[in-house]
């Protein structure tokens, strides 16, 4: 049908009715970008191959038009089918809910889960591994064998409407009724448009007012926003912001315990949130996605039965690492105190030393947990670079550490995305400059002047 057609809700009823009538309909509708006609868009981004070189689905038509798959509702489907969910207890009621059966895997006492949340939906793991498993099955079978879509209409119709593929079974795929695609159309690739900038903790900087986060905090008027807060804490242990312990705020906040780190448990970290859903999916997350941990299989009261809920990792710590963090959290705020007694020996000896610029630290009331003390050499006062400088110390049998250079001069970020020096020249001169001194807990203050010696020797200051 190529004549151009008004669509309501009545002639599309009179084509579903007609089985003579179109077998689809193809709509097109031309969007634009917000930024305007020649905006720079950035598609979903993919593993390169060597036929486009970009991380991009980018094609090219037969007459040269070049063209980028932005969005489609294959790639949406999970977002839309929880639309016909079942409004949960003390929410408003869903009318989209009595379009559909609404089939509930239970877990466990306190734990269920929707058909239309399930990754897969009907496909998913979660339903070969419940009561549904047989009927789930034969549904699949139908539809395969026979092309009969009853049973999986009876138990997730949406399924039907948005695709469904059976992974885990017959591999049976049932096409979704509606395809949206958008496209960016007669487009070209830049390599070089994007620019990855590090993440930066805003408030340890002390951009924002007290009320402006307060209103991120989601506490003003105490009514919760519901906005989402995460920050890496990873450097240390237990500095303070305003008389707030880092972790006592925002919503998500994680911790590292690299051996190089204010405490260590040799490896591994933490994470500290207010959000339970959160905090339930990270444990499962942690350990194959299983859903009860050794304690609770093996005692007495356990059982040895679990279930993998969801893909996971294996990232957990293991206790005898925890064991090692535990016994260290008693002296840890010794050791903070002994790192910060060390780093302000060192800032107020090297105020006169025009070889070094030394770290700043924040105006505000402030605990600082000295994880590193890393101040930027100047060449000409010192009379040599930072390299220069590190190989001297060595030869002084003084060990300096390099933290950290600058990420997008690694090999993988500037044959991968074309980076070169000179693209970010602020990370670059301090990548160039920066160096970590001796700092430690059980560093005697003798120590600490052995390594000043050797730096005015080096210097050549009397």
């Amino acid at each position: 049908m190529s004549s151009a057609n008004t669509v309501t809700a009545d002639r599309m009823r009179d084509w579903a009715n007609n089985l003579k009538g179109p077998v689809a309909l193809h709509l097109r509708e031309r969007l634009l970008p917000v930024e305007g006609q020649d905006a720079v868009v950035f598609p979903p981004t993919y593993a390169f191959d060597d036929k486009h070189g970009i991380p991009y689905q980018l094609d090219e038509l037969s007459d040269g038009t070049k063209v980028a798959q932005l969005d489609s509702v294959g790639s949406q489907a999970n977002r839309m089918e929880p639309l016909f969910r079942a409004a949960s207890a003390g929410r408003s009621e869903n009318q989209l809910a009595a379009l559909v059966p609404q089939v509930t895997i239970v877990l466990d006492k306190e734990r269920s889960v929707s058909i239309l949340d399930a990754g897969h939906r009907l496909g998913d793991a979660i339903c070969r591994a419940s009561e549904l498993h047989e009927r789930v099955e034969n549904a699949f079978a139908d539809w395969k064998d026979r092309g009969d879509a009853t049973a999986i209409a009876k138990l997730a119709p949406t399924s039907l409407v948005f695709g469904v593929w059976d992974s885990r079974g017959a591999q049976a795929k049932v096409p979704r009724i509606v395809q949206s695609v958008i496209r960016a159309w007669d487009v070209d690739a830049l390599t070089r448009s994007a620019q990855y900038n590090p993440p930066v903790d805003y408030a340890a900087l002390d951009v924002f007012s007290d009320e402006e986060k307060a209103k991120e905090e989601g506490i003003v008027g105490g009514i919760s926003s519901g906005a989402n807060m995460c920050a890496a804490a990873k450097v240390a242990a237990r500095p303070e912001y305003k008389g707030k312990r880092i972790g006592a705020f925002g919503d998500t906040q994680v911790f590292s315990f690299h051996p190089n780190k204010n405490m260590t448990t040799g490896e591994g970290g933490c994470v500290v949130t207010r959000d339970d859903k959160l905090a339930e999916k990270i444990a499962l997350l942690r350990f194959h996605g299983m859903d009860r941990e050794a304690w609770n299989r093996f005692g007495k009261s356990g059982s040895q039965h679990y279930e993998i809920v969801l893909p996971g990792f294996k990232y957990n710590m293991m206790d005898i690492q925890a064991a090692l963090g535990l016994h260290q959290l008693p002296a840890l705020d010794g050791f903070i105190k002994r790192r910060m007694e060390l780093a302000l020996r060192y800032q107020k000896i090297f105020a006169d030393w025009p070889q070094w610029t030394r770290p700043g630290t924040p105006k505000f009331v402030h605990r600082h947990a000295w994880h590193l003390y890393t101040p930027l050499i100047n060449p000409a006062a010192a009379g040599m670079d930072r390299d220069a400088f590190m190989q001297g110390m060595k030869q002084r049998n003084i060990g300096t550490g390099l933290h950290y250079r600058a990420a997008h001069l690694y090999p993988y970020y500037r044959e991968h995305y074309g980076f070169k020096p000179g693209d970010f020249p602020n990370a670059e001169s301090i990548s160039d400059r920066i160096v970590s001194l001796p700092l430690f807990p059980g560093m005697r203050d003798a120590n600490q002047d052995r390594a000043i010696a050797a730096m005015a020797d080096l210097f050549g200051r009397k």
